[in-house]
């Protein structure tokens, strides 16, 4: 794996898992090789550089993660999504939509999804380096349902751990939001949802209990929705 410092210009590779390489400046750095790549500094400043030689930006063509480490501390340095070295994890958040009504908006993940297909589940997703997990839930909401909603009317419920053999380990901040939406009004981003609708707690309840909810996720903050 090799990366281009924009402050310096130096050109650093790291051809192994502790291969660790800094440039001139000390405004970046690479380890891990290909088995899995972390990159240090701001991102902002960073060229992948290709096999062939093309230079492309980190920011726009690799999601990149704040690496944590086991008690949910940024450790100062980023890496690839989904290549998390043992004992560490990254970071995620979710958010629970609750209208006047006491329902919750909840959708469908699309049957094409690697991770947990064809169920249902709150709005969220992981945290990418240099974001807040407000700032994720903006995006993801407004990406995934096409909906604009306001950062100062969250309400931080908890963060929790969630290690499945099926994931990357990932410390969830976890939010709450009471706002009405018309659900004519969502736009489902397709290739992500294939549904979308409000529910009632018992029905989400009952979905869980079915099999239907997505694992980790409702479990942890029923209780904390009635």
């Amino acid at each position: 794996m090799k990366i281009k410092c924009l402050k310096c210009n130096d050109i650093i590779e790291s051809f192994s898992t502790h291969d660790y390489k800094n440039c001139k400046c000390d405004a970046c750095s690479i380890d891990g090789g290909n088995d899995y790549t972390r990159i240090g500094g701001d991102t902002q400043y960073i060229n992948f550089i290709d096999k062939d030689g093309t230079q492309k930006s980190f920011q726009n063509n690799i999601e990149m993660w704040d690496l944590l480490d086991d008690k949910g501390h940024k450790t100062g340095r980023t890496i690839e999504r989904g290549k998390l070295p043992e004992g560490f994890a990254h970071l995620g958040a979710d958010i629970w939509i609750i209208n006047s009504k006491n329902e919750i908006l909840i959708q469908k993940r699309s049957i094409n999804k690697r991770h947990s297909p064809n169920v249902w589940a709150m709005t969220g997703g992981s945290v990418i380096a240099g974001e807040t997990s407000e700032d994720t839930i903006v995006r993801e909401v407004m990406e995934e349902l096409g909906i604009e909603i306001k950062k100062e009317n969250f309400n931080f419920i908890k963060q929790y751990k969630v290690k499945h053999r099926e994931t990357s380990p990932v410390f969830l901040d976890t939010y709450l939001i009471k706002q009405d939406i018309d659900i004519n009004d969502i736009r489902i981003q397709e290739d992500e949802l294939s549904e979308v609708k409000w529910a009632t707690w018992e029905e989400c309840e009952e979905l869980y209990n079915n099999g239907q909810f997505m694992h980790f996720r409702w479990e942890a903050v029923k209780d904390l929705l009635k």
